[in-house]
C-alpha cells in the first residue's frame, strides 16, 4: 500500500518528501491479529494487480523521477524503488515458504 502511494506521489509532485512510518506498529494493529486472512489476502492481490499494471506503464522519463525518503535522508529514482519492493515482496515470499516446508503445510 506505501509503495503504491509513494509511487503516485512521486509521478504527481516533484521530488516530494515521503512519510515515514513504524512498520512494527502498524503490524500490531487489532485488524492484522484478529481479522480473517481471507479479505487481507483479497486486498494484497488487488493492491499487487494495481502496482504491477502501474509499474508495466511507466515511461523511461517517469522511471526517473524521484521522491525523498526521510528515514535514510535519500533521494530515490522510481526505477530503482521498483527493484527493492521487487527483492522485498520475493524476501517475504521466501519466509512463507520456507515457514509452510518446515510445518509441513500443503
Amino acid at each position: 500500500m506505501n509503495c503504491l502511494v509513494r509511487l503516485k506521489w512521486a509521478l504527481t509532485e516533484d521530488n516530494p518528501t515521503i512519510k515515514f512510518y513504524h512498520e512494527d506498529r502498524w503490524a500490531e494493529g487489532d485488524d492484522n491479529r484478529n481479522m480473517p486472512v481471507a479479505p487481507a489476502l483479497q486486498f494484497l492481490e488487488g493492491l499487487h494487480f494495481r502496482l504491477a499494471y502501474l509499474m508495466n506503464g511507466l515511461s523511461e522519463t517517469q522511471l526517473d523521477r524521484t521522491f525523498v525518503h526521510p528515514e535514510h535522508s535519500k533521494i530515490f529514482e522510481i526505477r530503482e524503488v521498483i527493484c527493492m519492493y521487487a527483492w522485498h515482496c520475493n524476501h517475504h515470499l521466501a519466509h512463507i515458504t520456507t515457514l509452510k516446508a518446515s510445518a509441513n503445510w500443503p
